[in-house]
């Protein structure tokens, strides 16, 4: 298990050593990684007194993510600060992406696969493997996001209720306040409502507890698990940063139930193919699913199971009617469910593991189950192979980076002057001396660009279709109208004051026109009428 996870680890190292020769490198290929770069940067940054280190420390502004993630993330940073490495990007996000997502991601696995069989048998190695080549575990270990952390604070959760045992002692408020970090760092720990209701609903059903006794339970359950949260998100106890973060809470709920500015489609129908491409065809899942159900009701390990099966549903639930579907999001769900093929894995015949036997899976049943999960690893196989590969080689010949040197050529007769410019996020753009760059993430509209007195503006083309598609329909359908009537002016190249100087399949480049004088003649394109 040692070796395997060493394995995995420096497989990793591979792809997270590239694409990121500076912040907007970052930015173009993971736009949240480009945040969480500048908010660690912020965090991270070298300061008069170590009060004011502190503060900049918890303060961080920006409330997306909990502490827990960002904490560990300035903390993973400092040494690099240290060492006067911090702005070798390249090194920097190495080492964040290795520590934040990889390490506890594959400590999560471990932690799950520990449950199922303590590390004693051929079993654990096989589940192990199993859970490395879901796609969803190469897709997360290539970029820095909270959801590896996520994962492995779900699954410590889940251990030390199925350590407790419904003695609702140590155990049970351990949880608790992992609950709790797990809810400061990401909303998620919200989610084991249904787990940990069902626990005390045994115990009243057993009369283990009164119902009385329950209820202070879990009373006991939630002021642990508030006190941890509040614990774990120090920038609460700062008004400001308490108000801020309770804005962007609410922003984000709007945004993740409806859809980031655009009305995105969710339900089982819409999120089936991103499910399948990420964690298996519906066989495979169905019979995660069945080994899941069976492991509830049949069984030695049913305590285990049921903890499952309680903190599969929420999540799930949420996943698929609350929100457009991301892989991540399921990712705290759908890795445990993929462990309950464990179930159907052959009992361990040695002495001291015989309570494991009281009740015996069919052979035909296990063999069918093992052809099975074959055919699904013989297609999660190319299919991590081909994502790792382009992952690594993200930066060869790639449109984005080329669009932009073929921009760079246009613009070289503009020599050294200073301009304003803009551009979409996800077009690249690095810092330089020659321009005061901003960006957006919200969709424009002409008073944003009058404001900004730009003097250059590059537009992705995507982005542009993406807003003047007649069938897209927006969360403010006025705010989005009006911005369709701008994003209409790009596609047609009548932006008023400004002419199309450079266009390509990835992006589109408009100069202030009395720039155009000093470009190569013929490079500023008159508009050209709409095509019928």
């Amino acid at each position: 298990m040692v070796l395997i996870t060493l394995l995995a680890f420096g497989v990793f190292c591979i792809p997270n050593s590239q694409g990121s020769a500076d912040r907007a490198m970052v930015g173009i290929f993971e736009p949240d990684e480009g945040a969480i770069y500048d908010v660690v940067r912020r965090m991270t940054r070298p300061a008069n007194t170590p009060g004011e280190s502190i503060v900049n420390f918890i303060n961080y502004g920006f409330y997306h993510y909990g502490f827990p993630f960002f904490g560990y993330s300035g903390l993973v940073a400092y040494p690099l600060r240290w060492l006067d490495r911090f702005e070798d990007t390249q090194l920097l996000m190495l080492v964040l992406r290795q520590a934040v997502s990889v390490l506890p991601m594959l400590a999560g696995l471990l932690t799950l696969v520990w449950l199922h069989d303590h590390y004693r048998t051929w079993r654990s190695v096989a589940l192990y493997l199993l859970l490395l080549v879901v796609p969803a575990v190469s897709m997360n270990g290539t970029w820095l996001h909270p959801d590896g952390l996520v994962l492995f604070l779900t699954a410590l959760i889940l251990y030390f209720l199925w350590r407790d045992d419904r003695r609702f002692g140590f155990n049970f408020y351990a949880a608790a306040a992992l609950c709790g970090v797990l809810t400061a760092a990401k909303l998620v720990g919200v989610y084991f409502f249904l787990t940990i209701a069902w626990l005390l609903w045994q115990a009243i059903r057993s009369k283990q507890f009164t119902f009385g006794q329950a209820f202070k339970k879990g009373l006991s359950f939630l002021l642990v698990m508030g006190i941890a949260f509040l614990l774990s998100n120090p920038f609460v106890f700062y008004f400001a940063s308490l108000r801020k973060y309770a804005g962007t809470l609410y922003n984000e709920f709007v945004q993740i139930n409806a859809g980031y500015d655009l009305i995105y489609q969710t339900g089982l129908a819409a999120s089936l193919p991103d499910i399948v491409r990420a964690y298996g065809q519906v066989f495979f899942l169905a019979l995660c699913l069945i080994g899941l159900i069976l492991g509830s009701v049949r069984g030695p390990r049913q305590h285990l199971f049921r903890l499952l099966f309680t903190w599969s549903i929420p999540l799930t639930l949420m996943v698929l009617t609350g929100t457009h579907f991301k892989y991540q999001y399921w990712m705290p769900v759908g890795m445990p469910l993929i462990s309950s093929l464990a179930f159907f894995f052959p009992a361990p015949s040695e002495v001291g593991a015989q309570e494991e036997k009281t009740w015996k899976i069919p052979r035909w049943m296990q063999a069918g189950v093992a052809v099975l999960i074959l055919v699904q690893a013989a297609m999660f196989l190319p299919q991590n192979f081909r994502y790792l590969k382009e992952s690594s080689q993200r930066t060869q010949d790639n449109p984005v980076l080329n669009s932009y040197y073929a921009m760079e050529k246009v613009l070289a007769p503009l020599g050294d002057q200073h301009f304003r410019m803009y551009h979409d996020y996800r077009l690249y753009v690095p810092e330089g001396k020659r321009r005061h760059l901003e960006t957006s993430f919200e969709m424009l509209q002409q008073s944003f660009i009058d404001a900004g007195n730009y003097d250059l503006m590059y537009f992705s083309r995507q982005r542009i279709q993406d807003y003047v598609n007649p069938e897209a329909e927006g969360i403010n359908p006025e705010q989005l109208a009006t911005s369709r009537v701008f994003y209409n002016k790009l596609l047609t190249n009548t932006l008023p004051g400004y002419k199309l100087a450079y266009e390509d399949p990835i992006a589109k480049l408009f100069v202030r026109d009395e720039l155009c004088p000093r470009l190569a003649p013929g490079t500023c394109k008159e508009p050209q009428p709409a095509q019928p």
